[in-house]
């Protein structure tokens, strides 16, 4: 899980490995300098020293075989998660929002002013497209704020609620990302080594408890020993971000069937203790899902809400985006008509599609002839097309 490098136990076995080869080195040569007067104290001599060799290579096979073991302590395994996590989450969220950046493994590197400019582009677009407000339409910030108000929830128990493309697994991201705070401090270091891992509840077997489920998940996904993985789940050390509720019953979308395996999670959930109370968790669903639950509700939890973005917001992403460029007169038309009941704002008003928009125009596509309705194309049809 964690990049090679050089530990104690390597620097160790190096001295180990050093101070055999001049010690060997240092007796040949004491040896040979002898001049033995018959060929049976040389042959001896010979036999010696190729018998101290044959000594040495399995002593020095177990030293670096020590040296090379893998550090399975809890907090090492904590670390190497952490990190793991904070690199594999940040790409993700800038892919999610069209900031790739150069690829790992492309030798081209970028410059400071081209990171900086991308950095602010992630904060400004976490900052204008991503708001969220508690059930009676409150509004609670940006995702900049999310960390703060999930530390406020005394139950730990929260679930995230927004339609498809509304930033959901955006706004899971940027909280696992604010909850580790800097990536280079020592978990001994960190009032709380509490590690956010993001699970796929679709892949859940609803016949296996929550706890059995997770440890097997971070055995096959993060190579972490079957019992290490279980003793940080059962000491309440990984904080589960579950999402893929909506998919768990993909048959009952639509219809009166029941959502057979969402019920049953919804009871592994409201068993999930840590002691005394209900252990914390964050939970990603759309809204037709949870209230498709119904009377099945989840206990002692706080819910928040995604909203969609209104016309203002867009408009004002747009200028961000665009300042400086002649790209951004391309969009006033597209910016004019948004109003309620357009496919202008019926398309943009989810991050998701606005950010997928910008990237065709970015790619050389005219903003005015992706939202060009079509000879009898309603707006859900011509939604569906864009």
């Amino acid at each position: 899980m964690q990049r090679p490098g050089w530990t104690s136990r390597h620097l160790i076995a190096a001295v180990v490995t050093f101070v055999a080869l001049v010690g060997l080195g240092a007796t040949a040569t004491f040896l040979i300098s002898l001049e033995p007067d018959d060929a049976n104290v040389l042959s001896g001599t010979y036999s010696f020293l190729l018998s101290i060799a044959v000594a040495t290579i399995p002593v020095g096979f177990m030293v670096w075989r020590w040296a090379l073991r893998k550090d399975s302590s809890q907090e090492s395994v904590l670390r190497n998660l952490r990190i793991e996590i904070l690199e594999t989450e940040q790409i993700v969220r800038d892919g999610l929002l069209g900031e790739f950046g150069p690829a790992r493994w492309s030798f081209r590197h970028s410059s400071r002013e081209e990171e900086s400019s991308r950095r602010r582009r992630i904060r400004r677009a976490l900052g204008l497209l991503f708001r969220f407000s508690n059930r009676s339409g409150h509004d609670l910030g940006n995702l900049g704020k999310i960390d703060r108000y999930y530390n406020s929830v005394e139950s730990g128990r929260l679930v995230i609620i927004g339609e498809k493309g509304s930033g959901k697994t955006v706004a899971a991201v940027q909280l696992v990302l604010k909850l580790m705070g800097q990536r280079n401090k020592d978990i001994s270091e960190l009032p709380n080594p509490i590690v956010p891992v993001r699970f796929d509840m679709a892949g859940w077997n609803t016949n296996q408890a929550i706890r059995e489920w997770m440890s097997h998940d971070l055995y096959n996904r993060f190579s972490i020993d079957r019992a290490m993985a279980k003793e940080l789940v059962d000491r309440g050390l990984i904080l589960p971000i579950l999402d893929g509720l909506d998919e768990m019953d993909q048959d009952s979308f639509g219809s009166d069937a029941v959502p057979v395996r969402a019920l049953q999670a919804v009871k592994h959930l409201n068993a999930y203790f840590d002691s005394d109370k209900r252990a914390p968790f964050i939970l990603l669903t759309r809204p037709h899902r949870y209230l498709d639950l119904g009377s099945a509700r989840l206990l002692d939890v706080e819910e928040i809400y995604v909203d969609p973005l209104n016309s203002d917001q867009i408009s004002e992403y747009l200028k961000d985006r665009y300042s400086g460029t002649t790209t951004i007169s391309s969009w006033r038309q597209v910016v004019a008509r948004l109003s309620p009941g357009s496919l202008e704002l019926d398309v943009l008003s989810t991050p998701w599609k606005l950010l997928l928009a910008t990237t065709a125009v970015d790619g050389g596509a005219l903003p005015s002839n992706m939202f060009a309705r079509r000879a009898q194309e309603s707006l859900d049809e011509a939604a569906l097309r864009i």
